[in-house]
């Protein structure tokens, strides 16, 4: 049962500097769900992923949720 559930976990990627189409993308590929998208007051460029929830290298199941900043 332990080693199911850690074949389970995904490393979430690096999602900052990809625009919001491209983070969509990759986590489709990886059977994760965009959760909230949160606009901030930033000099990137429109559209630009500033910030992921949960950060990068963290293990999660897949169709775990992930929120981003952008």
């Amino acid at each position: 049962d332990r080693l199911a559930r850690v074949q389970a976990d995904i490393v979430m990627p690096r999602l900052a500097g990809m625009n919001l189409n491209a983070a969509s993308k990759s986590l489709a590929r990886l059977q994760l769900s965009m959760g909230r998208t949160v606009p901030q007051n930033s000099t990137a460029s429109s559209g630009t992923v500033l910030g992921q929830w949960p950060l990068e290298d963290t293990k999660v199941p897949r169709g775990a949720v992930v929120d981003l900043l952008f």
